[in-house]
C-alpha cells in the first residue's frame, strides 16, 4: 500500500493560490513570447513561406515548425539522409568483420529529436 498523496494533498492549502498565480503569470509571459514570435515571423516572407510549409505536413505544429527552422536553417537544401542524420535518428550499426552489433540512434541535434518524438506521439494519438 503506497503512502503517496495526490499533488494537492502534498501541499498545504494556503500555497495553491501562490502556486496558481505564479503558474498564470508564467503562461502570460510564454503567450507573449508566443505573439512576438508569430509577429515577427509574419514580417520576414522568407520565414513566414517555410513556417506555412512546414504547418501543412500533417501532425507539425508551431513548435516543431520554429524547432526546425531555428535548428535546421539549410532544411530546404539537404536530402533527407542528411536531415536524419543531422537529428540522429539513422541507426548506426556496431559492425566489424563477420561481427554485426546491435543498431542504435545516436548524436544529432536532441532538441529537434525530443520535439519530433512528442509530435510523432501527438499525431498517432490523434489520428486513431
Amino acid at each position: 500500500m503506497s503512502t503517496m498523496q495526490k499533488p494537492s494533498e502534498a501541499h498545504a492549502k494556503n500555497v495553491h493560490k501562490p502556486i496558481q498565480t505564479i503558474l498564470n503569470t508564467i503562461k502570460k509571459e510564454i503567450d507573449g513570447i508566443d505573439r512576438k514570435l508569430e509577429k515577427l515571423i509574419n514580417s520576414i516572407a522568407e520565414w513566414r513561406q517555410k513556417r506555412d510549409l512546414l504547418l501543412s505536413a500533417k501532425g507539425v505544429g508551431n513548435v516543431l515548425a520554429y524547432i526546425l527552422m531555428s535548428e535546421l536553417p539549410k532544411l530546404v537544401t539537404l536530402r533527407r539522409k542528411q536531415i536524419a542524420a543531422l537529428v540522429g535518428v539513422t541507426s548506426m550499426n556496431r559492425d566489424s568483420g563477420v561481427f554485426e552489433g546491435k543498431r542504435y540512434i545516436c548524436g544529432g541535434r536532441h532538441k529537434i529529436r525530443s520535439v519530433l518524438f512528442v509530435s510523432i506521439i501527438s499525431a498517432i494519438h490523434w489520428s486513431e
